[in-house]
This record gives C-alpha cells, sequence and structure tokens, in this order.
C-alpha cells in the first residue's frame, strides 16, 4: 500500500485535490478541522446514497451465533 506521500508524488489527482484543500486552508477559507469534517462527510453521503447490501440467508448456525453474541454483549 503506497503512503500518503507517494500517492500525493505519484497521482496527479490525489496531489491536485491535496493542494486545494491546502490552499482552502492557507488562505482561511476553512480550518484544518473544518476540512476533515467535509471529508468525512462527503464520505457518509456517498456511503448513504449507495444501495442496500445484498441480503443473505439466515442458517440456523448463523443465527445460533448471533445469538451467542447477543449474550456475552449482555454480560
Amino acid at each position: 500500500m503506497k503512503t500518503m506521500k507517494a500517492k500525493y508524488q505519484n497521482d496527479p489527482q490525489y496531489k491536485q485535490t491535496v493542494d486545494i484543500m491546502e490552499h482552502l486552508i492557507r488562505e482561511n477559507q476553512f480550518t484544518p478541522s473544518e476540512i476533515r469534517e467535509m471529508a468525512v462527510l462527503a464520505c457518509i453521503n456517498y456511503e448513504m446514497s449507495r444501495p442496500n447490501p445484498p441480503s443473505f440467508v439466515l442458517t440456523p448456525e448463523v443465527e445460533s451465533s448471533l445469538k451467542t453474541l447477543q449474550k456475552l454483549r449482555e454480560k
């Protein structure tokens, strides 16, 4: 897995996005915390807009395991 620095040095879109965000911070348009919040919100919005994950069949084994986990959480 590439480091952030390696991505910045080798991926033009990644570099451009980082540079834009840094410019916004330097120009006092947003704080670093606000930039982080915006990135998280963008991820949340993306995840919320995706279709629900496919449903699965609840086998007796899985149901038993889930009940066991629930009992452990209640302790």
